[in-house]
């Protein structure tokens, strides 16, 4: 677990002039953002692992307490009589373009649930192959992708190949990934040219072009990668927990990164629709970077924690 408590960043900032500037416009100052908390004495207990957003505009929340939907207003714990027990085990999610909510479990036999439509689907049971899934992202396309990890056996768990589908089609299965690293994998992005990139807890950061993976280390500040983010032109925003670099098509480069956030701990990361890139630290609360620099919400004074685990935009840019 990523510190001893965890907070809800949902919802987060919303701009005091709506009606002339965009939600997140890289021109204002934090202190023109309005945040809105919620906690226990609003109805909000246990702690986020994860957050997206269904077709109907609901906020779905993975916490340490279970699933739950937010409208804005009031929390509801998410329950499905066949996969009840699962729905409390959900350590990630992703939004797809659809509306349709892919849900990553830490369990074993369901590992992956889908939700659409007011109804949970166990994809997992669905594939001709004893298989897992390890981890899920939003593709470029805003289709859902799947890491599977095809085991060897029932017994003994061996990796004997990985593949990277699309969700939607993984009954179909994938091509094996030649050169898949063996440590587990922390962040799962891909970048607008196509390629996929895995954070691992110790190995470092790789990239798989045309089904090989390769380690993409040097210039990295820490080889444990705890949070990706895609921007534009195939660059990619990489958090560790020494610090943060960007790959800027070529090579991992501390260019636009200020010194000052060298050696910080990143859990997450966001590149919003109006290039911002928002970090959540460890101790620093959440920083906003772009030309202007660095700026952080963060502090009692703000309302805010100074450990942030998840990040996310949602459809009308708060």
């Amino acid at each position: 677990m990523r510190g001893l408590t965890r907070f809800l960043v949902v919802g987060l900032l919303a701009i005091l002039w709506p009606n002339t500037a965009r939600a997140l416009d890289p021109h204002r100052t934090l202190s023109q953002y309005v945040v809105e908390r919620w906690g226990a004495e609003r109805g909000f207990s246990g702690g986020v692992y994860s957050i997206g957003q269904a077709a109907d505009g609901y906020l779905m929340i993975a916490t340490r307490n279970g699933l739950l939907r937010f409208n804005g207003l009031t929390f509801v714990q998410m329950h499905s009589k066949e996969l009840e027990a699962s729905l409390n085990r959900v350590v990630s999610l992703v939004s797809d373009a659809h509306g349709a909510v892919w849900l990553k479990l830490s369990a074993a036999g369901v590992t992956l649930l889908r939700y659409g439509q007011g109804a949970f689907r166990n994809l997992i049971s669905d594939l001709p192959t004893l298989a897992a899934a390890d981890a899920i992202t939003r593709g470029r396309d805003g289709t859902a992708l799947c890491l599977l990890n095809y085991e060897a056996s029932s017994v003994g768990g061996r990796r004997s190949a990985d593949a990277i589908v699309s969700c939607d089609t993984m009954t179909h299965g994938g091509e094996p990934v030649k050169g898949f690293p063996q440590s587990n994998v922390l962040a799962f992005a891909q970048t607008s040219n196509g390629d996929v990139w895995l954070g691992t807890t110790d190995e470092g950061l790789f990239r798989i072009h045309d089904g090989q993976a390769e380690a993409v280390n040097e210039g990295l500040p820490d080889l444990k990668v705890n949070a990706l983010a895609p921007s534009a032109n195939g660059e990619l925003w990489v958090g560790t927990d020494a610090g943060v670099v960007r790959w800027d098509g070529a090579k991992l480069t501390r260019a636009g990164v200020p010194d000052s956030l060298r050696g910080i701990q990143v859990l997450a990361i966001l590149a919003d629709r109006d290039s911002n890139i928002w970090l959540g630290t460890n101790s620093r609360g959440l920083l906003r970077l772009n030309a202007h620099g660095v700026f952080a919400l963060g502090g009692s004074d703000a309302g805010m924690p100074d450990t942030i685990d998840a990040i996310f935009e949602d459809r009308e840019g708060n």
